[in-house]
């Protein structure tokens, strides 16, 4: 059995990140126009003198990172618009190659298949029901709204995950594109596989040591064929 299969073998449960191993979330749409969306309604809301990086970044999470410091009531009220951005979004997402193949091939042998994201609740299930993938998911864990301190590479998501479960974070392994998603899952004490989807990111991953590194999601339905051997 290939390392990758005994990997999967010894974890039941499979977290998925979202934008990256399951669709671009922000391809159609992009990032950075929804972070000129977040920044215009903040400026609606009277906050325009906002800091030459906040004004110049172009990823949305990184303005809803920063929004507590223009007060306690201001992360729910952004994030609720970026929730309806998010949905317009998904619309357009296109899947990542294999990543439809790996969930129902995870599910078919035995494992729960969460998704456990940055994202918001709603955008991810509005997607996975286009696509037709909910009935092969057992769980979604989005961003708590609001909340943005708790945004991956913070652990709170793959703990609620196991907690969902009723499992223990080391049963799990979660699959992110990201160094936030590999740090998380080592904080949480969850096995990770990095998926190195665009060049550079398998010597970055390395620095992290995951379990496993891949590049192409269709390596998941690879190591679960592999196992049936």
């Amino acid at each position: 059995m290939n390392p990758l299969a005994r990997l999967l073998a010894d974890h039941p449960h499979v977290l998925l990140d979202f934008d990256g191993p399951i669709c671009g979330a922000f391809e159609g749409v992009t990032d950075r126009w929804l972070a000129e969306q977040l920044r215009a309604t903040l400026a609606a809301a009277g906050f325009d003198l906002l800091p030459a990086d906040i004004k110049a970044i172009s990823d949305p999470f990184a303005v809803l990172r920063y929004s507590p410091q223009l007060g306690s009531d201001v992360p729910a009220g952004l994030d609720t618009v970026f929730v309806e951005l998010e949905q317009q979004a998904v619309r357009v997402a296109p899947p990542t190659p294999g990543a439809a193949d790996a969930i129902a091939a995870l599910r078919a042998a035995g494992h729960t298949v969460t998704v456990v994201s940055n994202n918001s609740e709603p955008a991810i299930r509005a997607y996975l029901r286009a696509h037709e993938l909910d009935q092969f998911v057992t769980g979604v864990i989005g961003r708590e709204i609001g909340r943005p301190a708790l945004l991956k590479p913070h652990p709170h998501a793959v703990l609620r995950a196991a907690r969902e479960l009723d499992t223990i974070p080391a049963r799990c392994v979660l699959v992110g594109d990201s160094l936030s998603d590999l740090e998380a899952a080592h904080t949480a004490g969850t096995v990770a596989i990095g998926h190195a989807n665009k060049p550079g990111k398998r010597e970055t991953f390395t620095a992290l040591e995951p379990a496993a590194i891949i590049e192409l999601m269709t390596e998941l339905v690879d190591a679960v064929v592999a196992r049936r051997r």
